[in-house]
């Protein structure tokens, strides 16, 4: 099944995280949130209990559906998805071989390279010389 019109998300499963007592991982003074840990200090509470999550318990709750890959991070998850080329999505196709390109100048640019082998092939057939063979030099 091709599942490259896919969206990037429906690649990903999402695991519900286990509830944490934050109270005992982190100590607030004057509005500077501490990691009990490490000592590292954030200036908000979002911030140290993803430090929490990601450095200290590890927890991962995005798992790949495609090779069972697992992270805590949706940024590191979509640059994880780019490795499978079944998930990434592309704006321009190649309509000979369908691969996929993010820039129309690098679409346009594959594109001469089917024209070209095209025009080699034919060439051949009509018995002129290989333009993309390049000729043996006489080394003597």
């Amino acid at each position: 099944m091709d599942v490259s019109w896919l969206s990037q998300d429906r690649f990903i499963i999402k695991e519900k995280a286990k509830p944490l007592n934050y109270a005992t991982l982190v100590t607030v003074v004057d509005k500077i949130y501490k990691c009990n840990q490490c000592g590292k200090n954030f200036n908000n509470r979002s911030n140290c209990y993803k430090h929490i999550k990601a450095v200290h318990i590890k927890q991962k709750t995005l798992t790949c559906a495609l090779c069972a890959h697992k992270t805590d991070s949706t940024s590191n998850m979509s640059k994880h998805l780019n490795t499978h080329p079944q998930a990434r999505r592309f704006e321009y196709q190649c309509n000979v071989c369908n691969k996929g390109f993010n820039n129309s100048d690098n679409a346009k640019i594959h594109a001469v390279t089917h024209e070209m082998k095209q025009a080699s092939r034919a060439a051949t057939r009509h018995g002129a010389r290989d333009p993309l063979v390049r000729p043996q030099v006489d080394q003597t």
